[in-house]
């Protein structure tokens, strides 16, 4: 099983700025200009744009036009990446692939009920949608395992034209605690092989993910004519999203 997270981007915590007021203040009260120093004082005035420190010396005012800017608060700024990282986790999604050669059965504690085992795996470890290869499912066995699982997961499908209980067969598992079904959309680029599904999760952001079962009954060439199949799906649609993600069993080795 590989098992892959795609985290959704929230907004950018706006940069910190600081202004500059024209009156400086101490802890004593608005600080008095140079010029009305110096005049109390019964001096010479500065020339434009020299102050009198607080010391009454003359400070040449390209020296010192402002007081140092102020440095953002660490606390602070160590909260609020905190905080994005809490958003972050929350719109994060988990992701998983898994060819489960054939259907099984619905017969409980039987030790081919595979689609037991698989709603504890995403339940146990919190996989919101998970891609399957080899499903062997038909119309009559979707509906089955909805009325066992009572809308905890819903399934989409795509089968095999020709025989959908012995070839083939790809199929997106959601899981209803993590992602809204009702949101889905899904397009079959190729019968039983590739299923694509747009899915909007949470802070409004739709994500599309590829499901994928490359053949292996006539080797690399058959496969490579497959491939060919789905990058020409969509160069004819245009319309149609590319994936975010693709996963599945793509039968290749080194």
């Amino acid at each position: 099983m590989v098992v892959s997270q795609s985290t959704i981007p929230t907004a950018n915590t706006p940069p910190f700025s600081s202004t500059y007021e024209s009156e400086t203040r101490t802890a004593y009260g608005p600080q008095r200009s140079a010029e009305d120093r110096g005049r109390d004082a019964g001096g010479a005035q500065p020339p434009p744009g020299d102050v009198l420190d607080g010391n009454g010396s003359t400070v040449r005012g390209d020296e010192e036009e402002h007081s140092q800017p102020a440095v953002p608060n660490t606390q602070d700024t160590r909260r609020r990446r905190e905080k994005k990282a809490r958003k972050l986790r929350k719109t994060a999604i988990k992701i998983a692939s898994l060819n489960i050669n054939g259907y099984g059965n619905l017969v409980r504690d039987h030790e081919d009920n595979k689609w037991g085992k698989l709603y504890r795996m995403m339940s146990d470890n919190r996989v919101a949608v998970l891609l399957l290869q080899e499903t062997h499912l038909t119309n009559e066995r979707m509906a089955a395992i909805h009325s066992m699982f009572a809308h905890k997961i819903r399934v989409f499908n795509s089968e095999n034209r020709d025989a959908p209980t012995q070839r083939e067969g790809v199929a997106i598992v959601l899981n209803a605690r993590y992602v809204n079904p009702k949101d889905a959309a899904v397009i079959e680029i190729v019968p039983g092989k590739a299923l694509q599904m747009s899915l909007t999760c949470q802070g409004g952001d739709v994500k599309t993910i590829l499901c994928i079962y490359a053949p292996t009954s006539q080797g690399a060439a058959e496969r490579k004519l497959f491939f060919e199949e789905v990058r020409n799906y969509y160069t004819n649609h245009p319309g149609v999203p590319r994936p975010d993600l693709m996963g599945g069993d793509f039968n290749t080795t080194n």
